[in-house]
């Protein structure tokens, strides 16, 4: 039952500007803030932590323009005297949403000579809407941009409507880095009643009054989780209270680097702390800021074990990962208030890296969008996108093969030119145009000059 295998993608990521600070500078060391045609119509701004996207807080921007306005993000401590080499970025992404609907503005990089800009409606159709949406813009659409001498970023107001508020979080650069393959093993995926299987809550002082939990189990078409209602009753918000759902174990986490678990919830918007405790006591943790509630979306968390520190006063000790006590999923007051979180599907996995950057060869790199895809027409990871950069002009071609080895699907591109991002798409088809069957498929990049050819050889899964 449940026999799994999957693979995903991860990169390496510039954080440009989360605004969980609650004020400047950012990420990167560098300073931002409102401009404008003259200074008395620069935007309002305000760090706001009732419309994060995840962490603490958001951008609020409260604009009123007659010709333009804006708001400016330096990517180092030294301002217009100093630039950042982004090159090894391939994607400039960030979330955001509107008060009202079809909100519309540019986007400007600035580099050491000049600034290159995109419209957002290229790639959110229509502009914005009430709700969050991810923004990705592939860093070669800023024509002749120097990346190795990137100075700002830059959001400009001048389309109508000319008033009206937007909310920006986790502004960011990402790479193609290495996409990563692994083994998937459910540990507890919640379809046994949580007092059967051994899961427990308790709150600080709850025999007090200061804390109020309740623990139950729910069961619907997404499966059955664990739901969790709590309550802090005091404040003010400062004072360290939580509440906590534990299972005691026997876990070996030895052979394995991740854990992965998913979440939803309602109510205030508190902490979610992960903590692991061995035999002897020892105690590691990872802690996410705010970001309890997910408007009743389910969310996924995936953590690297080498992401977890230790938690305890005094000298590090290294946990023994092969005799795991027990798992504490915690919430830790942020907001305050009251709330409920579900949590299910608690997996671990042993991830191994294929390497994408090929500096020398042909395909110099290689990231695939989407692995696993769903070709199910929902408009979601509806398939996988091949994208790649040569050394040098070539013939490019992709085929992707069964585990037979049979050929279920080529495309020849043509010749393509060096040092430029090309994506090759698949939707799942055959040649003859017919879906494919859910499973693990090899996919084959092949590029050929002349003198030379090259090709990478992985996995792509299935999976409607």
């Amino acid at each position: 039952d449940k026999i799994q295998a999957y693979q995903f993608n991860t990169a390496e990521i510039l954080h440009v500007s989360s605004f969980d600070f609650g004020t400047p500078p950012n990420e990167t060391g560098g300073n931002e803030g409102a401009w404008s045609e003259t200074s008395d119509t620069d935007p309002a701004t305000e760090y706001d932590r009732n419309n994060a996207f995840r962490g603490i807080y958001a951008l609020n921007i409260t604009y009123n323009f007659s010709n333009y306005c804006g708001y400016y993000i330096f990517l180092t401590p030294e301002g217009d005297t100093g630039s950042r080499d982004i090159s090894a970025y391939t994607r400039l992404k960030f979330y955001v949403k509107s008060d009202v609907a079809e909100k519309k503005f540019k986007i400007e990089l600035i580099d050491t000579t000049s600034g290159k800009e995109v419209q957002l409606a290229t790639y959110l159709s229509g502009g914005t809407a009430t709700f969050y949406q991810e923004v990705d813009i592939p860093l070669s659409d800023f024509t002749g941009l120097i990346s190795t001498a990137a100075r700002k970023m830059v959001i400009t107001f001048d389309q109508s409507p000319k008033a009206g508020i937007i909310y920006i979080d986790d502004i960011r650069f990402t790479a193609p880095g290495a996409y990563t393959g692994g083994v998937l093993t459910g540990v507890d995926n919640m379809d046994t009643d949580y007092g059967v299987s051994g899961w427990g809550n308790f709150g600080r002082d709850e025999d007090k009054g200061i804390t109020t939990t309740n623990l139950s189990n729910i069961k619907g078409a997404e499966g059955q989780a664990i739901k969790l209602n709590y309550s802090f009753n005091r404040s003010p918000v400062h004072i360290d209270d939580w509440v906590v759902i534990e299972r005691d174990w026997g876990l070996n986490l030895a052979p394995v680097n991740t854990i992965k678990f998913q979440y939803k919830g309602t109510g205030a918007k508190n902490n979610i702390e992960i903590k692991i405790n061995d035999k002897n006591g020892i105690r590691y943790w990872r802690k996410y800021f705010g970001i309890t509630d997910t408007s009743g979306l389910w969310e996924d968390i995936t953590i690297p074990l080498k992401e977890f520190s230790f938690f305890g006063e005094g000298d590090i000790k290294e946990i023994d990962l092969k005799r795991i006590k027990s798992v504490h999923f915690t919430i830790s007051k942020n907001e305050g208030g009251e709330g409920i979180v579900y949590v299910k599907n608690f997996e671990t996995m042993l991830k191994s890296s294929y390497e994408a950057n090929r500096p020398g060869k042909l395909i110099k790199n290689l990231n695939v969008i989407n692995n696993p895809f769903s070709p199910n027409s929902d408009g979601v990871e509806d398939s996988a996108k091949f994208v790649y950069m040569l050394s040098q002009k070539a013939e490019v071609k992709l085929k992707i093969f069964n585990l037979a080895g049979e050929v279920v699907y080529k495309e020849d591109t043509g010749q393509k030119e060096e040092n430029v991002e090309y994506t090759i798409e698949w939707e799942g088809k055959s040649n003859s145009n017919s879906t494919v069957k859910n499973g693990l498929y090899f996919y084959q990049i092949f590029a050929e000059t002349d003198t030379k050819t090259d090709r990478i050889n992985h996995v792509v899964a299935v999976f409607r």
